[in-house]
């Protein structure tokens, strides 16, 4: 995350360095950061959802999604961090309504 003044204004990546390196001309320790990473004034809050998240992040095409608190930056969120959250989540539902299913029917008896 790139901060100015303990505000985002964009994210420096692994990919953003790959790029600059193709088509540098000059050295990387002189180019100023500015230059080379992908800014952004796009940010979630604490109240946001995973879900929501996700979805800015697909409209938008991050791959990294700043979180603000408070007017400040608190944490990066990642595209695959999030998805990793959301497959997990749905896998607990399935496991929840295969149990629940287990349950229903089990044979023996019950009174009404």
């Amino acid at each position: 995350m790139v901060l100015d003044g303990g505000r985002s204004i964009g994210t420096f990546s692994e990919r953003d360095y790959a790029r600059y390196s193709i088509l540098a001309t000059q050295t990387s320790t002189a180019t100023p950061l500015r230059q080379v990473m992908t800014a952004s004034d796009i940010f979630a809050t604490l109240d946001d959802s995973a879900q929501q998240c996700l979805n800015l992040m697909r409209e938008k095409h991050l791959r990294y999604l700043p979180v603000q608190g408070a007017g400040t930056s608190i944490a990066l969120l990642s595209f695959t961090d999030l998805l990793s959250e959301t497959v997990e989540h749905l896998a607990r539902i399935f496991r929840e309504i295969e149990l629940d299913q287990q349950i229903v029917f089990l044979q023996g008896t019950y009174s009404c």
